[in-house]
């Protein structure tokens, strides 16, 4: 008797393992094929591209929720296998990519933008990316150092030149 129990619990656990594994993705994003980028010749024409990665390998994951607020906010879109709000289905272990192309005008501009992200620091734009699952989350950003036309910035920005900070997350 003891031994149909141990190999029911052990078949137990292995099915709650693999239940748990129903679904996992990860994201990355990057601004002109960078994590970071320091701004300093304006009008820029930024491009956004975030790529949706489904983990596991033999089947298919769903995001129920894609979002990108900044993004939203300025009225700009990311689509992602053709949702830009979610459900998504990524095929197993694939890949689904979305670009957006955001317009930045003049320093101003640049620091303006900085400031509707919602976090402190008015000379970058730290753009963030999220997917959500039944049991998760994937959030991935890129950053744009915001510099004078002339390449400087007054000594505002702690990041300039600081390795990449923006890598993928959520996995």
């Amino acid at each position: 008797m003891f031994k149909s129990t141990g190999m029911l619990a052990l078949a137990m656990l292995l099915a709650g393992v693999r239940a748990a594994e129903a679904h996992q993705i990860s994201c990355d994003k990057t601004v002109d094929g960078k994590h970071v980028i320091s701004l300093d010749h304006y009008p820029a024409t930024l491009t956004y591209r975030v790529a949706l990665h489904n983990e596991i390998s033999d089947k298919a994951s769903t995001a129920l929720t894609l979002a990108d607020p900044l993004l939203s906010q300025l009225g700009e879109s990311l689509s992602i296998g053709g949702s830009t709000t979610g459900p998504v289905t990524v095929p197993p272990g694939g890949t689904l990519y979305g670009t957006a192309k955001l317009i930045v005008d003049s320093e101003a501009d640049c620091e303006r933008i900085a400031d509707l992200d919602g976090l402190a620091g008015g000379r970058e734009i730290d753009n963030t990316f999220t997917a959500t699952w039944d049991d998760g989350i994937a959030e991935c950003r890129a950053k744009v150092i915001c510099l004078a036309q002339n390449g400087t910035d007054g000594g505002s920005s702690p990041d300039a030149g600081q390795p990449d900070a923006g890598g993928p997350a959520g996995q």
